[in-house]
């Protein structure tokens, strides 16, 4: 039999050099973790924007209500919290993302997740002076996770 271009692949075995196991469990746990990593990245590095613009404020003599240091630890700890839960959310449904409607679920998904996230650790803060009620929690929740969601969903399309 005279063979002329390549070989069509057979559905019943595979070529001998393309024989590999497959190892999605750990594929999907290393993007799972790299997720998570990126979060905690990004909520620290918004953290630190937050410290430098308040030790800007107060070298220049800007008056600051400065929460006590147990608010400041838990808004923090909270912070790159919510972003490392969002890496988690996001990691997890990431194969949904194959088609359009996959894209925007994860997107907004992610969005309502850190938003829900930060608004828990928000309002556990002291806010004596100007105390929200929970149809103001719910309502920044809906206009953030929107915002975020279509942000990021106009982010996918464009790449």
């Amino acid at each position: 039999m005279i063979s002329i271009g390549p070989r069509r692949p057979s559905l019943f075995r595979a070529p001998t050099e393309q024989l590999q196991p497959l190892d999605w469990h750990t594929e999907y746990r290393a993007r799972v973790v790299d997720f998570c990593t990126t979060g905690m990245r990004f909520g620290l590095v918004l953290l630190g924007i937050g410290v430098v613009r308040i030790v800007g404020a107060v070298l220049f003599g800007s008056r600051t209500d400065l929460p006590s240091w147990r608010e400041a630890a838990t808004l923090g700890v909270g912070y790159v919290v919510s972003f490392i839960v969002v890496g988690l959310v996001v990691g997890l449904l990431w194969p949904l993302r194959a088609r359009r409607w996959g894209r925007a679920l994860v997107d907004y998904t992610g969005a309502a997740v850190l938003m829900a996230v930060l608004s828990v650790v928000f309002a556990n803060m002291d806010t004596s002076t100007r105390p929200m009620t929970e149809v103001g929690w719910i309502v920044c929740w809906a206009i953030g996770t929107v915002v975020l969601g279509t942000f990021a969903l106009s982010k996918d399309e464009t790449a």
